[in-house]
């Protein structure tokens, strides 16, 4: 337990730059959700398996990050901006929709491909490069690309 929490706090860091790149306009938010991703893989120690900590908290936060954006969307919160400046015509209720509905759609499709296949795909939606993924996730760089392209063909074939 106390060579997981010394791993855990060396995480700390890169957890807190990701979260900052995630909730970009708010901080707090950023430092919420590495203080939840803590939490969680504190709860959770018991499914690690040893192998790629970064690895691990890396999907566990992005899951909790999933998770609120689905929760923001369903209560469609909207923040206005200062200016108004935007020569964009406001979606439509139907566009909303019909945009919620890929998303819904996407999301499942990732969420349904094996849990290696998943890694690289939310590294690579968080636009990741694919050296970053393969340090990321402790794999060589040709087995982040043929994950990456396995899991896009498993997401063509399931929409």
């Amino acid at each position: 337990m106390d060579e997981f929490m010394n791993q855990l706090g060396e995480n700390i860091g890169w957890m807190t730059m990701r979260a900052r790149g995630l909730w970009a306009d708010n901080h707090d938010k950023a430092d919420d959700l590495v203080m939840q991703t803590v939490e969680k893989a504190i709860e959770k120690q018991q499914q690690f398996n040893g192998d790629n900590l970064s690895g691990w908290l890396y999907v566990v936060m992005k899951n909790i990050f999933l998770d609120d954006v689905r929760k923001a969307s369903a209560h469609r919160e909207v923040e206005f901006k200062d200016s108004i400046e935007s020569s964009e015509q406001p979606d439509t209720p139907e566009d909303v929709f019909i945009e919620d509905a890929k998303m819904l759609e996407i999301t499942n499709a990732i969420n349904n491909l094996t849990p290696k296949l998943k890694a690289v795909m939310e590294l690579w939606i968080d636009n990741e490069s694919l050296k970053g993924i393969s340090n990321t996730l402790n794999i060589t760089l040709s087995t982040a690309k043929s994950r990456l392209c396995r899991g896009r063909e498993k997401i063509k074939e399931s929409l």
